[in-house]
């Protein structure tokens, strides 16, 4: 919004930014959709057959083709999250986990069905090293560490001193680069507004490792 006597843009949380674009250029929010899973189903619903993403090395999948991955992927990381916190209460923050797989479309399926299946995702780069990578997991009390093949013997080090962490590897949710077949009975951990969507650790001072863990709420 504007004032009468002003040009300066003040944020307003019903938009929804596009890309690079400012306010001034959003849309607003469509009704009922607060978080980031329900943003992507509302896209895949009204768009599902342009392109959502393009890779060089994987191709270009719809929105309904990625949406497909993403719910089959989600609903196996629902079940492992269902086993490992049976209780299906919403109270309280959603259980972490850890994301360490190289630049690809699986991990941009990797970070939605995290979030779809009502956990917080902490990313880390590709080449991160690992005992950063074990302090966060151990400072986050994260549930789990998806990774693909690249980064797996690295995490079976890695959770060796971590009891409270499993790892999943991402190929074993796929077969051939499509998800495995299966029905879920896992019911999906409710996500709210305000609960954290992604969790970071930014570089603190020299003295404190893993630095400064950031929230960022939907």
């Amino acid at each position: 919004m504007t004032s009468a006597n002003s040009t300066i843009l003040l944020p307003n949380p019903d938009y929804v930014l596009l890309g690079q674009q400012d306010l001034q250029h959003a849309c607003i929010a469509p009704d009922g959709v607060q978080t980031l899973p329900e943003l992507f189903a509302y896209t895949a619903r009204r768009y599902p057959q342009r392109p959502a993403l393009s890779c060089s090395s994987d191709g270009t999948l719809s929105y309904s083709e990625l949406a497909a991955r993403v719910r089959q992927v989600s609903d196996i990381l629902g079940e492992i999250l269902a086993e490992k916190f049976p209780t299906t209460s919403s109270e309280g923050d959603p259980p972490v986990v850890g994301i360490w797989l190289e630049r690809s479309t699986d991990l941009t399926v990797a970070i939605l069905a995290a979030t779809t299946s009502g956990s917080t995702w902490l990313p880390f780069d590709p080449d991160a090293p690992m005992d950063r990578v074990k302090a966060c997991l151990d400072d986050s009390k994260a549930a789990l560490l998806l990774c693909d093949d690249a980064h797996y013997d690295r995490t079976c080090v890695i959770l060796q001193s971590i009891q409270t962490c499993n790892v999943v590897r991402f190929s074993d949710l796929t077969e051939d680069g499509e998800p495995h077949r299966q029905t879920s009975s896992a019911t999906p951990r409710h996500i709210r507004p305000h609960d954290p969507a992604y969790l970071i650790y930014t570089s603190g001072s020299k003295s404190t490792f893993p630095d400064v863990p950031r929230k960022v709420t939907y």
